[in-house]
C-alpha cells in the first residue's frame, strides 16, 4: 500500500490537470439534483393552494356532515340521536368538528286569518315552523317576546277551538308575508303528514333579527331571516314562503299537531384542520361515518311497521374526492414526464463520467503499471469525484429546498443525494470497466435489451386493458404509469441501436465507389460506433420523446378545457330562470354584442324508460334547434354536429309521430331500442321517442343520459303551452352582468353562467398551472441533456476523429472536408434516434393519457380528445437536428483550434 500511494498520486494530479470535465460534470450534477428536488416540492405547493383553494370556494353546508331522518317519533331524539352520531364521528372527525347544529322542521303549510279567509290573496303566504335548539336566546328582539309557551294552548277560530302553538319570525319575513305580532293564525298542511291532527293555529309573539347574519347556524334555516318563493309552471308567482321558529318548550307540541317532522344534525368541519397529507385519512373516516349512520337507532313512542333510519351525507365526499382525483392526475402526468426527464439525466451524466474517467486513461494505465491494484483506482478516482459532485449535489437539493415550493419530508434532499451518488457510482464502475484488463461480457447485452423490450411490451398491454378510472385509491403515483413510458422509449432506442448499424453499413458499403472518401469514411464510422456511444443516443431518443410527450400533454388538456366548458356551459353564456318571458327574450336578443340566441326547455327531472320498464334519471333538452345550431358554430367540431342538430327540425314529424331526438351514448344504452320512450320532466309526460342519430355527449348533459329534441316539435304535440327557462346565447366577453341585470327585472330567481369566466377558473387552477409550469420546463430540459450529449459523445469519437482527420488532411482533404467527415457520422444515428424519439412520443400521447383521468384538469365530463401534437413533433424534431448539427460543427470548429492541428502546422 506504501508504494502504491505515489503511483495513485499520478491519478490525482491528473485530476486538477483534467479539470475541465470534472466541472462539467459537476455543474451536470448540480443541475439535475436542483430540477429533481424542486419537482416533489412544487407538486407538494400546488396540492396545498388546490386543498385550500377549493375548502375556501366551498359553501359552508358543503364542509359539514349532515344527516336527517321524517318521522312521528317524539323530539327527544334530536339529543337521543346526536349521542350516537357523535360517536360514529371517530378520532379523526371529532377533533376536527366545530359547534353541532341541529334542527327539526314541518313542510309548509297554507296560511289562513282565524275568520276563515287567506292571510292574503296569491301570492300566498306560507308558514314552516322549524326550531334550532339556542338559536333564539341570541337574537335581537324587535317587537314582542319568545315564543316560550306562556300563552294559550289553544286559540278560538270559525272552525272552532284549536291547538295553538307560540311562534317567531325575523322582522324582514313578517313583513313580507303580512304577519302581525300577536295575531293568531291557523295553518293548513300542503301536504298532510303520517300522525297530524290537521289545522292548528299558531301564535306570532314576537319578530326578530339576528345580531350576525353570517353566522353559519342561519344556513341551516335560510328561510328564517330571507323568505322563498314558488312559482306556477306558467311561471306566476303562487306564494312567498318563511320559515318561524319555535323554542325548546313548543318543540313537542308543535310536533303532535303536525305528527312527522324532518329532524337534521349537521357537524361542521373546521376546513382549517384539513392539510393534504391528511385529506385522504379525513375522507375515509367521513365514507365510515356515513356508512354508520344508518343503523342509529331511534327512540320510539310505539312499535311501528317500519323503523325510521338516519340518512347521512357531506359535501366533504366530494370535494375532498375530487381533490384528490386532481392530484392523481397531476401527479401522474408529472410521473411520466420526470421519469423519462431523469433517465435522460441519468445517462448524461454516466456519459459525462466516462469522460472524466476516459481523460484519465493513460494515468490510470500508469498506475496499474506500477502496482497499484483495480480498487485502489476505483476508490482514487471515485473520492476525487465525489469531493466535487457529492456538495454540487448537496447545494442543488439546498436550493430547490430554499427556493421551491414547501416541505415534502426530505424526499427532495433524498433525490438530490441520489444524483450524486449515481454520478460517483458512474465514475466508479468506468474507472474498474478501463482497468479490469478491459473485460468483455459479450452475452450481458442482448440478455438487458431482450428484457427491456418484454417490460415494455408487458407495461403497454397493462395500460390499454386498464381504464383511466380504476384508480380510485390514494394521492400517489402509479407506478405503472410512470414506468412504462420509459420502458417503451428505452426499448425502441435498443432495437433501432441494433438495426441501425446494418443499415448503416449498407449505406456505406453504397458509397464506397464514390470519388470521395469523407462519406464512405463517415458511414463506415456511423456504423462501427463503440458501445459506450449508446447512451448519447439513447438520451437524444428519450429526451425528445418526452418533450413531444409534455407538448401533447399541454395540448390535450387546453383543447379538453375549451371543449368541456362548451359541453358544461352550452354555449358562451346560458340564462337559467323559471322560464323566459317573450320581453326577456326580446331584451337579450337586442344586446349589443349578442350574435345569436336560441332558446331551450331543460329538465333535468326527466326519467328514460329501460327494457325492463323502469324510469332511469336523465335530462331532457327541448331545444329551438336550428338557433342553437347558429349559437354553436363557434364551438370547436367534437362538441356538437351541428348538421345533425338542424336535422331535427327539418323533419320534425306528424303530431301523433315518436318524437325525433338526438340520444346521448349513455341515453342509447338506456333506452329500449325496440320502442324507446321517456317521461321528459316537468309535466310533460311520457313520450315515445325516435332515436334519429346517436351521439357521444351534447352539451348541458351534466354528464348524464340525455335526449334532445326540436323545441318547436315539443310544443306541437302539448297541448298546454312548454314555456322555455333556458336560454343559450353566443355572444362577445363581458355581457354577464348585462345579461343578469336584464332576466333580473322578471323577478324570477336565476343564474347566469359565463363560459369564458369558467374556462378561466380551471385554468387558474393550481393543479392546472403547476403542470403546465412543470411541462413548460421539461422542453427546454430535455433539448438542454440532448445538446450535452450530443458534445459528450463527439468528445468521446474525437481521439478517432482527430486521428483520421490527420490522414484525410495528408491525402489534401480540406477543412470543409474534415467538418463533412463529423457531420456524416453524426447525422445517421442522431437522425434515426430523433425519427424514433418523435414517433415514441406521439405513441405515449394516446397511451399514457388514456390512462388517466384527465377530467380534474379539464372541468369537463368523460374522457377527453387526445390531440396528437403532430406540427410540435415535427418542429421539434427539425429544432433538435439543428442543434445537433450547429453542435457538432461548433465542436469541429474548437478541435481544429487545438493544440493537435497547431503542433501539424
Amino acid at each position: 500500500m506504501r508504494r502504491a500511494l505515489p503511483r495513485l498520486r499520478l491519478v490525482a494530479a491528473q485530476d486538477r490537470a483534467e479539470a475541465g470535465p470534472l466541472a462539467a460534470l459537476t455543474l451536470l450534477v448540480l443541475l439535475t439534483a436542483f430540477l429533481l428536488a424542486a419537482v416533489p416540492r412544487q407538486v407538494a405547493a400546488a396540492e396545498d393552494d388546490a386543498l385550500r383553494e377549493t375548502l375556501a370556494r366551498a359553501a359552508p353546508a358543503e364542509l359539514d356532515l349532515g344527516a336527517s331522518t321524517t318521522n312521528t317519533a317524539p323530539s327527544t331524539q334530536l339529543e337521543a340521536v346526536d349521542d350516537v352520531l357523535r360517536g360514529n364521528l371517530g378520532p379523526v372527525l371529532t377533533p376536527r368538528v366545530t359547534t353541532p347544529v341541529r334542527t327539526a322542521q314541518a313542510n309548509p303549510f297554507d296560511t289562513f286569518t282565524v275568520t276563515g279567509g287567506h292571510l292574503r290573496p296569491q301570492p300566498f303566504s306560507w308558514l314552516q315552523p322549524a326550531h334550532q335548539p339556542g338559536l333564539l336566546d341570541d337574537v335581537r328582539w324587535v317587537r314582542g317576546r319568545a315564543p316560550d309557551g306562556s300563552g294559550p294552548a289553544t286559540a278560538r277560530t270559525s272552525g272552532g277551538t284549536l291547538p295553538a302553538v307560540e311562534v317567531a319570525a325575523s322582522a324582514d319575513v313578517a313583513d313580507v308575508l303580512d304577519l302581525v305580532v300577536g295575531r293568531t293564525y291557523v295553518v293548513h298542511a300542503l301536504s298532510p303528514q303520517p300522525g297530524g291532527i290537521g289545522d292548528f293555529a299558531v301564535r306570532l309573539t314576537g319578530t326578530f333579527e339576528a345580531p350576525d347574519p353570517d353566522d353559519p347556524r342561519w344556513d341551516y334555516l335560510p328561510q328564517v331571516l330571507h323568505n322563498g318563493e314558488r312559482y306556477t309552471p306558467e311561471g306566476a308567482l303562487l306564494a312567498e314562503v318563511g320559515a318561524v321558529l319555535v323554542d325548546d318548550s313548543q318543540l313537542e307540541r308543535l310536533r303532535r299537531a303536525v305528527g312527522t317532522l324532518r329532524y337534521e344534525w349537521h357537524y361542521p368541519v373546521d376546513p382549517s384542520t384539513i392539510e393534504p397529507g391528511s385529506a385522504a385519512q379525513v375522507l375515509a373516516a367521513v365514507r365510515s361515518s356515513v356508512a354508520r349512520a344508518p343503523s342509529t337507532r331511534i327512540p320510539l313512542e310505539q312499535e311501528t311497521y317500519r323503523e325510521p333510519t338516519v340518512a347521512m351525507g357531506s359535501g366533504l365526499v366530494d370535494l375532498l374526492s375530487g381533490h384528490l382525483a386532481s392530484v392523481r392526475t397531476a401527479s401522474s402526468l408529472v410521473a411520466v414526464v420526470v421519469a423519462g426527464l431523469s433517465v435522460v439525466a441519468l445517462l448524461v451524466m454516466s456519459l459525462a463520467g466516462v469522460v472524466v474517467v476516459v481523460r484519465r486513461s493513460p494515468v490510470l494505465a500508469l498506475a496499474r503499471a506500477r502496482g497499484a491494484s483495480v480498487a485502489q483506482a476505483v476508490a482514487v478516482v471515485a473520492l476525487g469525484v465525489a469531493a466535487t459532485v457529492l456538495p454540487a449535489a448537496a447545494l442543488g437539493g439546498g436550493l430547490a429546498h430554499a427556493l421551491v415550493g414547501r416541505d415534502v419530508g426530505g424526499r427532495d434532499l433524498l433525490l438530490a443525494a441520489g444524483v450524486g451518488v449515481w454520478a460517483v457510482a458512474s465514475c466508479a464502475v468506468a474507472t474498474w470497466w478501463r482497468t479490469a484488463a478491459h473485460r468483455r461480457t459479450p452475452a450481458l447485452r442482448p440478455v438487458l435489451e431482450a428484457g427491456l423490450v418484454v417490460l415494455a411490451a408487458a407495461g403497454v398491454v397493462l395500460l390499454r386493458s386498464r381504464s383511466s378510472a380504476e384508480d380510485e385509491g390514494g394521492a400517489g403515483v402509479d407506478p405503472l404509469l410512470a414506468a412504462a413510458p420509459v420502458l417503451v422509449a428505452l426499448a425502441l432506442a435498443a432495437v433501432l441501436l441494433r438495426l441501425l448499424p446494418l443499415l448503416v453499413d449498407r449505406l456505406a458499403a453504397a458509397r464506397s465507389r464514390s470519388r470521395g472518401l469523407v462519406s464512405f469514411l463517415g458511414l463506415a464510422r456511423a456504423a462501427r460506433q463503440p458501445a459506450v456511444l449508446a447512451a448519447p443516443l439513447a438520451a437524444l431518443l428519450v429526451a425528445l420523446c418526452f418533450a413531444v410527450f409534455a407538448t401533447g400533454a399541454v395540448r390535450s388538456v387546453d383543447s379538453a378545457q375549451v371543449t368541456g366548458t362548451w359541453r358544461e356551459v352550452g354555449a358562451d353564456y346560458r340564462v337559467q330562470a323559471t322560464f323566459i318571458p317573450p320581453e326577456i327574450l326580446a331584451a337579450v336578443e337586442d344586446l349589443d354584442g349578442v350574435r345569436a340566441v336560441a332558446t331551450a326547455f331543460v329538465r333535468t327531472d326527466a326519467e328514460l324508460t329501460d327494457t325492463r320498464d323502469r324510469g332511469v334519471p336523465g335530462v331532457s333538452a327541448a331545444v329551438d334547434t336550428r338557433a342553437y345550431a347558429r349559437v354553436l358554430a363557434g364551438a370547436p367540431g367534437t362538441v356538437a354536429d351541428l348538421d345533425t342538430l338542424r336535422g331535427l327540425a327539418e323533419d320534425p314529424g306528424g303530431k301523433d309521430d315518436p318524437l325525433p331526438v338526438l340520444a346521448t351514448a349513455a341515453a342509447a344504452e338506456v333506452l329500449d331500442p325496440r320502442s324507446p320512450t321517456a317521461d321528459l320532466g316537468g309535466g310533460l309526460g311520457e313520450s315515445g321517442l325516435d332515436v334519429r342519430a346517436t351521439v357521444d355527449r351534447f352539451p348541458l348533459d351534466d354528464g348524464r343520459p340525455a335526449v334532445v329534441a326540436d323545441l318547436a316539435a315539443v310544443q306541437a304535440r302539448e297541448s298546454a303551452p312548454v314555456r322555455p327557462n333556458t336560454i343559450l346565447v353566443a355572444g362577445a366577453p363581458g355581457l354577464a352582468e348585462q345579461l343578469d341585470a336584464i332576466v333580473s327585472r322578471s323577478g324570477q330567481p336565476h343564474q347566469v353562467t359565463d363560459r369564458r369566466a369558467a374556462l378561466t377558473r380551471v385554468q387558474e387552477s393550481p393543479f392546472v398551472g403547476s403542470t403546465r409550469d412543470l411541462f413548460a420546463l421539461v422542453v427546454p430540459a430535455a433539448l438542454l441533456y440532448a445538446v450535452l450529449a450530443t458534445v459528450l459523445a463527439l468528445v468521446l469519437a474525437a481521439p478517432t476523429r482527430r486521428r483520421d482527420t490527420a490522414v484525410l488532411r495528408r491525402l489534401g482533404a480540406s477543412r470543409r472536408e474534415s467538418l463533412r467527415l463529423a457531420l456524416t457520422e453524426q447525422a445517421p444515428p442522431a437522425l434515426a434516434m430523433l425519427l424514433g424519439g418523435a414517433l415514441a412520443g406521439l405513441v405515449l400521447v394516446e397511451l399514457a393519457l388514456g390512462a388517466v383521468d384527465l377530467s380534474p384538469l379539464t372541468g369537463g365530463v368523460g374522457p377527453p380528445d387526445v390531440q396528437p401534437p403532430l406540427t410540435a413533433a415535427a418542429l421539434l424534431t427539425g429544432g433538435l437536428l439543428v442543434l445537433v448539427a450547429v453542435t457538432t460543427a461548433l465542436v469541429g470548429a474548437a478541435e481544429r483550434r487545438g493544440p493537435d492541428e497547431s503542433r501539424e502546422s
